[in-house]
């Protein structure tokens, strides 16, 4: 064993206790947090259990697996395996969905399903995260234009992208929390059922906004 591969086995460490990427590169002396990637040996087995650990925990979880099994009529460990069957790597977090029982349901809608996890202090995924809310707030400006413009079917993309955005902004807002600590697992809740009667006088409300804007700017 050379020198080295103890820094690889001090970082695998570092990233199994819940240290912030940003911690462990500081600590490390790395110029990029995406350089701790390769020092990371985590296994898949060791993030599932780390996964099925949190469950029930309020301190290291948020969303409905944190205090779903106060109300579980099985023991904890239980109710966490069966919760939590697995774990894939995605861009910006976790997906627990068990592929072996059903395909996506939701064709990789990631931040309107309830089975995606992230972590707080994960610096490449959160920033990664924020460049995607970047984009979909500038999807919803579009489908905006397009359904005050009066194209067909621009109403129902518009709902879609504005509860895009507004599940992602949850989602940043948590992990930037300073209250949240490092390395907790954040789930949002199942999302509401599109379209009803407030959605659409949201959708209403953009649109008034949107003439208001052009009518100033027009000045």
């Amino acid at each position: 064993m050379t020198s080295h591969q103890f820094r690889h086995y001090l970082n695998t460490l570092a990233q199994a206790g819940g240290l912030s990427q940003l911690e462990i590169a500081k600590w490390s002396g790395r110029r990029d947090v995406s350089q701790n990637a390769a020092y990371d040996h985590t296994s898949a087995e060791d993030m599932l259990q780390r996964f099925r650990a949190t469950v029930g925990d309020p301190q290291k979880m948020f969303g409905p697996l944190a205090t779903a099994p106060m109300r579980a009529l099985i023991a904890r460990d239980e109710f966490a395996i069966l919760s939590v069957p697995t774990a894939h790597t995605t861009d910006v977090g976790y997906c627990i969905h068990d592929y072996t029982m059903s395909p996506c349901t939701l064709h990789r809608d990631c931040f309107h399903c309830s089975e995606l996890v992230c972590v707080k202090g994960d610096a490449v995924r959160t920033e990664l995260l924020r460049q995607r809310l970047h984009e979909a707030r500038t999807l919803r400006d579009k489908a905006l234009v397009d359904s005050s413009g009066g194209s067909l079917g621009a109403d129902r993309w518009l709902v879609h992208h504005m509860s895009t955005v507004e599940r992602m902004e949850q989602l940043c807002a948590i992990l930037s929390d300073p209250n949240t600590p490092n390395g907790a697992l954040v789930q949002l809740s199942p999302p509401k059922e599109p379209v009803n009667e407030d959605e659409s006088r949201q959708i209403s409300a953009q649109k008034m906004k949107l003439a208001s804007s052009r009518r100033v700017g027009g000045k």
